[in-house]
């Protein structure tokens, strides 16, 4: 009996020193940040090493009660990619699927959303609103670029936050059409 209590008591102790510290501030996926349901599969470009391509990922829409800060959008497991840039664009839609150039070159005239991009950082997104990310990313030259989806770093009024979207983005360097 005595062991079991030792135990129960070190792990009740684990448990509350791991918890210690995160106050609400360290990055967690329960924000108020959430996906359209799009998150998932892949989407691929075809690219010589080097050369960007710009990638459109899921619409997150702001279910809280106040204007979220977006602090960054990085890749997720990046292996042989590196990221040349990223623009916040509101809306469902920004219009981009994955296509060569960064930033994105349109053969005919933008969606009226991308003309409203703006950069990530400190970029406001008020309550009830949907923003979608473009991101422009370039194979190292190695093969198998690809990132398993992108992290979006975000401020709420309740602390800091992480959102995942599990789409992965990959660019081919092999023999492109």
């Amino acid at each position: 009996m005595q062991k079991r209590t030792t135990a129960a008591a070190a792990a009740a102790l684990a448990a509350l020193v791991t918890g210690c510290g995160s106050g609400g501030s360290s990055p967690s996926g329960t924000g108020p940040l959430r996906a359209d349901g799009r998150t998932g599969g892949s989407v691929s470009a075809c690219a010589r090493p080097g050369q960007p391509a710009a990638f459109g990922t899921a619409a997150f829409r702001n279910d809280g009660s106040s204007a979220v800060r977006l602090d960054r959008v990085s890749l997720r497991d990046p292996k042989n990619l590196r990221l040349v840039g990223v623009y916040a664009v509101p809306g469902q839609n920004s219009g981009v699927g994955a296509m060569l150039g960064w930033p994105p070159r349109f053969f005919s005239s933008p969606p009226q959303a991308w003309n409203q991009r703006k950069p990530v950082p400190g970029y406001r997104l008020p309550p009830g609103k949907w923003v979608t990310f473009v991101v422009g990313i370039a194979a190292s030259g190695k093969p198998g670029g690809h990132s398993s989806g992108t992290l979006i770093d975000y401020r709420a009024a309740s602390g800091s936050y992480l959102a995942t979207d599990h789409a992965a983005l990959v660019v081919n360097t092999g023999s492109c059409p």
